[in-house]
């Protein structure tokens, strides 16, 4: 079998090869093709062979190019890539991996042998694949258990050590708003003595969302490696739910756990769960900070950059946050939404 590898982009592969192969595969690669170039590159691709295997990520990249956009410029969702690629393919076909975030297809119809072999190859033995479930399984007992006892003996960070550190400081919190992208606060949100952003939110550009971040708020495990890329000082867990929490964040002794009883104060105010940013805000608001900017913050009126959820399938109440929000900026004026077009 003869294997030959095409990257215009990198010298050694950067040779055109010529004809017809019986397959082509082709990994993390779309994402990366500004959507008016895709049709073409597509196109090109057909032209190799009938028989593609694509990988796709449906996220922001963690990193960013040298011109400060985001690595991945087209970020759409799994049927918006189905779509696009049965514009060039007679047929295409869903192939299901277990990395997050990512879709999978192919574009000749594949026998069940073959699925079981890409399952194996993808997820490891079917051993392994148990293994991996009853640790799976398992694992949520254990951080709620672990994370509950260390928090009675004081192992982690207190409210008391958040507000001392934000005492006296400017403080930008950066939610996750579509909208932001097309804003221009990049440097002003850097400029900030704090920046809270949450979860794994993308930084679309430098121009946009700055590159600072100084806290992480959420409720999703993060890795080392994500937190010392962003430059993470502190990690703050504002969720109920804490069967999440990995065993790096566990060991952290940096990491803020928010009670579960503030958690039921903002529940019977907003009359569901809050949002991350939401939690955020109200705890920023009881510190003796300088000043406050919101940056990202429209409700979800133009939904979330983190994903592809919509109205009916998020699980908070964004007209109620807005009413909170909104009495927060006329009553403290610290506050100050900053609103993109």
């Amino acid at each position: 079998m003869e294997v030959v590898s095409f990257d215009p982009y990198v010298p050694k592969f950067s040779v055109r090869p010529t004809g017809r192969f019986d397959i082509l595969v082709n990994t993390d690669v779309l994402e990366h093709i500004p959507e008016d170039q895709l049709d073409a590159a597509l196109g090109d691709m057909r032209s190799f062979s009938d028989r593609c295997f694509f990988v796709i990520s449906t996220r922001y990249a963690d990193t960013l190019l040298d011109d400060g956009m985001n690595a991945h410029c087209t970020v759409r969702p799994e049927e918006w890539w189905r779509e696009k690629i049965a514009g060039h393919f007679s047929y295409v076909e869903r192939v299901v991996l277990t990395a997050p975030d990512t879709c999978a297809f192919v574009t000749w119809r594949i026998s069940r042998a073959a699925r079981r072999k890409l399952r194996k190859i993808d997820g490891g033995s079917l051993r392994t694949r148990k293994i991996r479930k009853l640790k799976a399984a398992l694992w949520p007992m254990t951080a709620v258990a672990v994370s509950t006892i260390k928090n009675c003996f004081g192992w982690y960070a207190q409210e008391s050590d958040l507000m001392r550190d934000l005492a006296g400081k400017t403080v930008a919190v950066v939610g996750n708003a579509r909208s932001l992208s097309r804003a221009t606060y990049g440097q002003e949100i850097d400029a900030h003595d704090v920046v809270i952003r949450f979860n794994r939110a993308p930084i679309a550009s430098l121009r946009s969302h700055g590159s600072k971040t100084d806290w992480i708020a959420g409720g999703v495990p993060l890795d080392e490696e994500f937190l010392k890329r962003r430059g993470v000082r502190r990690t703050l867990w504002v969720a109920p739910y804490r069967q999440y929490l990995s065993r790096r964040m566990l060991s952290d002794k940096s990491l803020f756990l928010d009670s579960i009883k503030n958690n039921q104060r903002l529940v019977k105010i907003l009359n569901r769960q809050p949002s991350s940013g939401l939690v955020v805000i109200d705890m920023v608001h009881r510190s003796n900070s300088k000043k406050i900017d919101l940056y990202g913050f429209d409700f979800f009126e133009s939904l979330s950059l983190s994903g592809f959820a919509t109205q009916d399938t998020n699980t908070h109440n964004f007209d109620s946050e807005r009413l909170f929000v909104a009495a927060l900026c006329k009553e403290d004026s610290r506050f100050h939404l900053h609103l993109s077009e």
